[in-house]
């Protein structure tokens, strides 16, 4: 599989496994198709960095902090896939979001093979992001937003194997856990966008 194809493959969502049919909007009770379990992949420490980047309002327990977190995440896809830097995804992803590691290891591999990356900035549609928040043992989130994503350019130097995947608008269906005094996100399901609706 080329690194190309790989790349269009994490924004259809396949990361290995079925891909689960959504029947309901994610706006009631957290639905089968994200996983949502407390295994954060990291703790925070006195001074911890990612505190200090993360937006206002983030770090709330409540709907609102899920919905700045997860709309932030998001964004962070393009200047990860473009510098293979990928503290922030990591640092706000949990060990059993296979999305969220199919992507920090696409990034990873893209800039140690030499790939140059451009675009892919990923616009969320505020007015139409939904969720709800279950309170059990662990406070968890299930969220769906409408995101455009503008084209990606993959060219490595020196080589006329370069491709674009083309600007493309989808539904997340998106899975956080609140622990450590932070949200972090469990699952990442793309969707077609009319799933995503009030």
């Amino acid at each position: 599989m080329t690194l190309v194809a790989a790349a269009v493959l994490l924004l259809a969502g396949c990361d290995g496994s079925p891909t689960p049919v959504v029947t309901d909007t994610p706006s009631v009770t957290p639905s089968p198709v994200v996983s949502v379990s407390p295994s954060p992949r990291v703790t925070p420490s006195p001074g911890d960095p990612l505190l200090d980047v993360l937006p206002e309002g983030a770090t709330d327990p409540g709907v609102t902090g899920a919905i700045i977190t997860a709309q932030y995440f998001i964004e962070q896809y393009a200047p990860m896939i473009q510098t293979g830097d990928t503290a922030i995804w990591d640092a706000l992803s949990t060990d059993q979001c296979a999305y969220c590691a199919d992507a920090s290891d696409w990034a990873r591999t893209a800039a140690s093979d030499g790939f140059v990356v451009s675009g892919g900035e990923i616009h969320v549609d505020e007015s139409r992001t939904r969720g709800s928040i279950v309170d059990d043992e662990w406070t968890t989130a299930v969220l769906g937003l409408v995101v455009a994503q503008d084209a990606i350019q993959v060219d490595r130097p020196g080589s006329e194997d370069d491709s674009v995947v083309k600007a493309t608008e989808t539904g997340l269906v998106i899975g956080l856990v609140f622990a450590d005094d932070r949200w972090l996100v469990d699952g990442v399901n793309p969707v077609d966008e009319k799933e995503i609706r009030g």
